[in-house]
């Protein structure tokens, strides 16, 4: 992947705040084997699954996009 020297991988791990990881099940640009890292990496890791859905989930199925965001932060607030 050509990223101009960004590598992100190496911060994952700093963060401390809840994370939620959208990932279409049908993605063919980043493998979904590939999701279970952040869950792996981040404390706060709740990784959501978008059925018949490739790399860009706000684009393919904004409605499950949109609903599943929804509830992460609903439920963020409700534990708070």
């Amino acid at each position: 992947m050509l990223s101009g020297g960004f590598a992100p991988a190496s911060k994952i791990s700093r963060v401390q705040c809840p994370v939620q990881v959208l990932w279409g099940r049908d993605d063919k640009i980043l493998e979904p084997e590939k999701a279970g890292r952040f869950v792996e990496e981040l404390e706060k890791c709740q990784l959501d699954w978008i059925e018949q859905c490739g790399h860009v989930p706000h684009l393919e199925q904004p409605d499950e996009t949109s609903r599943l965001i929804s509830k992460f932060v609903y439920d963020l607030a409700e534990s708070a």
